[in-house]
Protein backbone atom coordinates (compact mmCIF):
# COMPACT_ATOMS: atom_id res chain seq x y z
CA UNK A 1 0.00 0.00 0.00
CA UNK A 2 2.87 2.33 0.66
CA UNK A 3 4.60 1.56 -2.53
CA UNK A 4 1.30 3.14 -4.40
CA UNK A 5 1.65 5.80 -2.09
CA UNK A 6 5.50 6.79 -2.50
CA UNK A 7 4.91 6.55 -6.14
CA UNK A 8 1.89 8.88 -6.18
CA UNK A 9 4.02 11.49 -3.96
CA UNK A 10 7.34 10.94 -6.64
CA UNK A 11 4.60 11.75 -9.63
CA UNK A 12 3.01 14.74 -8.14
CA UNK A 13 7.00 16.24 -7.58
CA UNK A 14 7.91 15.58 -10.99
CA UNK A 15 5.00 17.53 -11.94
CA UNK A 16 5.16 20.12 -9.42
CA UNK A 17 8.56 20.66 -11.09
CA UNK A 18 7.33 20.67 -14.51
CA UNK A 19 4.77 23.53 -13.07
CA UNK A 20 7.48 25.58 -12.04
CA UNK A 21 9.59 25.35 -15.38
CA UNK A 22 6.34 26.53 -17.26
CA UNK A 23 5.72 29.09 -14.82
CA UNK A 24 8.90 30.72 -15.51
CA UNK A 25 9.14 30.17 -19.27
CA UNK A 26 5.78 31.60 -19.72
CA UNK A 27 7.40 34.79 -17.11
CA UNK A 28 9.99 34.98 -19.74
CA UNK A 29 7.91 34.91 -22.88
CA UNK A 30 5.71 37.50 -21.23
CA UNK A 31 8.66 39.86 -20.38
CA UNK A 32 9.88 39.55 -24.14
CA UNK A 33 13.57 38.23 -22.47
CA UNK A 34 14.43 35.03 -21.69
CA UNK A 35 15.02 35.12 -18.17
CA UNK A 36 18.49 33.76 -16.98
CA UNK A 37 16.50 31.59 -14.06
CA UNK A 38 14.27 29.81 -16.61
CA UNK A 39 17.56 28.62 -18.65
CA UNK A 40 18.90 26.95 -15.98
CA UNK A 41 15.68 25.42 -15.23
CA UNK A 42 15.45 23.81 -18.61
CA UNK A 43 18.66 22.78 -18.74
CA UNK A 44 18.12 21.33 -15.07
CA UNK A 45 14.96 19.98 -16.26
CA UNK A 46 17.14 18.38 -19.49
CA UNK A 47 18.84 16.07 -17.55
CA UNK A 48 16.17 15.23 -15.66
CA UNK A 49 15.50 10.80 -15.59
CA UNK A 50 13.15 9.51 -18.26
CA UNK A 51 9.44 9.06 -17.65
CA UNK A 52 8.78 5.26 -16.56
CA UNK A 53 7.15 2.89 -19.33
CA UNK A 54 3.79 2.41 -20.02
CA UNK A 55 3.58 -0.82 -18.26
CA UNK A 56 5.21 0.21 -15.15
CA UNK A 57 2.88 3.19 -14.49
CA UNK A 58 0.27 0.65 -15.47
CA UNK A 59 0.87 -1.59 -12.77
CA UNK A 60 -0.02 0.91 -10.26
CA UNK A 61 -3.30 0.84 -11.36
CA UNK A 62 -4.86 -2.43 -10.93
CA UNK A 63 -8.67 -1.25 -10.32
CA UNK A 64 -8.52 0.89 -13.67
CA UNK A 65 -6.75 -1.92 -15.81
CA UNK A 66 -10.29 -4.18 -14.46
CA UNK A 67 -12.86 -1.09 -15.14
CA UNK A 68 -11.22 -0.84 -18.58
CA UNK A 69 -11.47 -5.25 -19.46
CA UNK A 70 -15.08 -5.24 -17.53
CA UNK A 71 -16.36 -2.08 -19.79
CA UNK A 72 -14.97 -4.01 -22.82
CA UNK A 73 -16.10 -7.26 -22.10
CA UNK A 74 -19.76 -6.02 -21.62
CA UNK A 75 -19.32 -4.03 -25.29
CA UNK A 76 -18.66 -7.26 -26.91
CA UNK A 77 -21.50 -9.64 -25.01
CA UNK A 78 -24.34 -6.24 -25.56
CA UNK A 79 -23.23 -6.63 -29.53
CA UNK A 80 -23.49 -10.19 -29.54
CA UNK A 81 -27.29 -10.34 -27.24
CA UNK A 82 -28.37 -7.48 -29.76
CA UNK A 83 -27.31 -9.87 -32.89
CA UNK A 84 -29.18 -12.85 -31.18
CA UNK A 85 -32.32 -10.72 -30.34
CA UNK A 86 -32.38 -9.56 -34.12
CA UNK A 87 -32.21 -13.23 -34.98
CA UNK A 88 -34.50 -14.68 -32.64
CA UNK A 89 -36.82 -10.99 -33.34
CA UNK A 90 -37.20 -12.83 -36.99
CA UNK A 91 -35.56 -9.72 -38.44
CA UNK A 92 -32.84 -11.83 -39.53
CA UNK A 93 -32.66 -15.56 -41.04
CA UNK A 94 -31.29 -17.84 -38.43
CA UNK A 95 -28.26 -18.77 -41.22
CA UNK A 96 -27.92 -14.94 -41.41
CA UNK A 97 -27.46 -14.23 -37.65
CA UNK A 98 -25.45 -17.10 -37.41
CA UNK A 99 -22.78 -16.19 -39.51
CA UNK A 100 -23.32 -12.87 -38.52
CA UNK A 101 -22.09 -14.00 -34.85
CA UNK A 102 -19.68 -15.99 -36.13
CA UNK A 103 -17.83 -13.04 -37.90
CA UNK A 104 -18.89 -10.76 -34.75
CA UNK A 105 -16.93 -13.68 -33.18
CA UNK A 106 -13.75 -13.55 -35.38
CA UNK A 107 -13.32 -9.90 -35.45
CA UNK A 108 -13.02 -10.01 -31.12
CA UNK A 109 -11.29 -12.84 -31.66
CA UNK A 110 -8.64 -10.93 -34.30
CA UNK A 111 -8.56 -7.70 -31.91
CA UNK A 112 -7.36 -9.46 -28.93
CA UNK A 113 -4.67 -10.71 -30.39
CA UNK A 114 -1.33 -9.41 -29.64
CA UNK A 115 -0.08 -6.66 -31.77
CA UNK A 116 3.94 -5.61 -32.23
CA UNK A 117 5.55 -4.83 -28.78
CA UNK A 118 4.90 -1.20 -28.06
CA UNK A 119 8.02 0.68 -29.25
CA UNK A 120 8.89 -1.37 -32.51
CA UNK A 121 9.09 0.54 -34.74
Amino acid sequence: MDGGRVDLENRVALLEGALRDVRARLAAVEAGRAAPQAVAMAAASAQAPPPKAREEAEEGAPVANALTLAGRSFLVLGGAFLLRAITEGGRLPVFVGALLGLAYALLWIGAALPGPPRGAD
